[in-house]
């Protein structure tokens, strides 16, 4: 549940901890990992560790994010999902593929195929990026800052630039923002 800006500056003020913003790919990436060359495996480790920082009964960490955030990943985890579930798919019958060519080749070596549908890598993925999301804090989107968002679009300034308005993250960086400066 969304709650307005003020009241998560007084939760923090009343609970003090560093503040990690996090945007929708953050999340996301999770489960992009096993199919996307340019993501690191280490944000898997690092999704545990802010968890169990954020998690602890005196949390160590505040993740915060705001309503678009939510919203995004909500819209585009199916196919993120599906994206991942393909990509296990196509690994296990090149498996099979692999395995067979090696028996007609008449290799000495035995191949040992595990079905990876078995491992369940998508549920775990998944509900790990689900975690972090419902363990984060969600900032109400705000109208003034919607208005600052159209302002800094149309004035080209990061993360917008000529030909590119970024109006959605132009709104993450100005509800960020206006969080850091209450």
């Amino acid at each position: 549940m969304a709650i307005p800006i003020q009241s998560v500056v007084n939760r923090l003020l009343i609970q003090p901890a560093p503040i990690l913003f996090l945007d929708t790919c953050a999340f996301l990436d999770i489960m992009r990992v096993p199919f996307r060359d340019e993501i690191s495996f280490n944000i898997i480790a690092a999704a545990h560790e802010i968890l169990s920082k954020a998690e602890a009964s005196k949390p160590a960490l505040c993740i915060v994010i705001i309503e678009l955030i939510e919203e995004e990943w909500l819209e585009n985890t199916d196919r993120v999902l599906t994206e991942l579930e393909n990509h296990i798919k196509k690994l296990d019958y090149n498996l099979i593929r692999f395995g067979k060519t090696l028996d007609k080749v008449g290799t000495l070596s035995q191949f040992s195929y595990t079905d990876l549908t078995t491992y369940d890598l998508a549920q775990k993925l998944y509900s790990l990026s689900q975690r972090l999301l419902k363990t984060s804090v969600v900032i109400k989107n705000d109208d003034n800052c919607k208005i600052n968002a159209i302002d800094r679009a149309l004035k080209y300034q990061a993360p917008a630039a000529y030909g590119k308005t970024e109006l959605k993250d132009c709104l993450k960086i100005t509800l960020f923002l206006k969080n850091v400066y209450l």
